[in-house]
């Protein structure tokens, strides 16, 4: 009674599953397709044709990028971690700072770049705010950039109605840049993206040079009034120890003087420099056509077996 009961479950799964397979009928899928062909074609040639215009009208974009590192010290005869090794602690019971040192130099470059004003400090530099805000276009034949004459007058160097704001331009600036570190090794990437390559570049090569300079600066305006401080506490006491602390926060506050002003790369270093591109990084047209024109034949396809199926559908009659 088993067997038999199993058998009849057997053969009523077959017949289920033959009945399932019969749905889905490979020829009738192709008569569907072939009924439709015209509009097929219709459609994703529409698909193709749009996506060839869009594209074209699409700016090429260049992208400059460069690997970095911090300064070694030790290049300098232990530099400044040796000086905050030696007299960090000195210095904080004294109130007087000396520049980081180590892997905080790494956090400090990435906050540098990315902050507000350091790009208000790049766009004092003429070439920045209209290649940033009023770029139209690249001529590669004259390999210059094309303003946009309704908001930048390139020849008379001056904006139509008004500059815009450095706030605005930060947006730019950051959609257009990428920055970070490697946790590992501490090396920082630098890459900007622009419709010129000439403008990458320059723009990378402005960076590298300004974040040396913008903390250069800094370190010595600060040790400048450290050592104002320091002279005339040294001037003011008369015990001998305190006279000799102060002596060495003098030295200290000297050799950072002397390392800002002889160090051209300052606390940062190019391992591979900026370059200037010589192909397009973006956008990828060839594969943006293509991946639209499959997208419209399989749109194309699925509305067809929809009307087929559901709009062109006669029940028989029952006789």
């Amino acid at each position: 009674m088993n067997q038999n009961k199993e058998a009849s479950n057997q053969i009523e799964s077959h017949e289920s599953s033959s009945k399932y397979f019969d749905e889905f009928d490979f020829i009738e899928f192709l008569k569907y397709i072939w009924l439709d062909r015209t509009m097929i074609i219709a459609v994703t040639s529409l698909f193709a044709f749009i996506s060839i215009i869009y594209a074209l009208f699409l700016p090429n974009i260049y992208t400059s990028d460069a690997l970095l590192t911090t300064v070694d010290d030790a290049d300098a005869g232990g530099g400044i971690s040796s000086l905050v090794s030696r007299y960090g602690g000195l210095a904080s019971a004294a109130g007087v700072s000396l520049p980081s040192a180590g892997g905080g130099k790494s956090d400090l470059v990435v906050a540098t770049i990315t902050s507000r004003e350091f790009f208000k400090h790049l766009t004092t530099f003429d070439f920045v705010l209209p290649g940033l805000m009023a770029s139209k276009s690249y001529n590669t034949g004259t390999q210059k950039l094309v303003f946009d004459q309704t908001s930048y007058n390139s020849e008379k160097n001056i904006w139509i109605n008004g500059s815009p704001s450095y706030l605005e331009a930060y947006k730019q600036y950051l959609r257009s840049l990428e920055v970070g570190q490697d946790k590992r090794t501490n090396f920082i990437f630098l890459i900007f993206d622009h419709i010129s390559p000439e403008f990458s570049y320059q723009f990378i090569d402005l960076i590298v040079n300004e974040v040396n300079n913008k903390i250069r600066t800094r370190h010595l305006q600060e040790s400048t009034i450290a050592l104002d401080y320091l002279k005339n506490e040294l001037a003011s006491t008369a015990q001998r120890e305190v006279q000799q602390s102060i002596s060495q926060l003098i030295e200290a506050q000297l050799k950072i003087q002397m390392l800002a002003n002889i160090r051209k790369d300052y606390i940062i270093r190019a391992i591979d420099p900026g370059f200037l591109p010589e192909e397009k990084s973006a956008p990828r047209k060839t594969r943006m056509v293509v991946l639209a024109t499959i997208i419209g034949l399989i749109l194309s396809i699925f509305v067809s077996i929809i009307r087929q199926t559901y709009f062109s559908y006669k029940p028989e009659k029952n006789s």
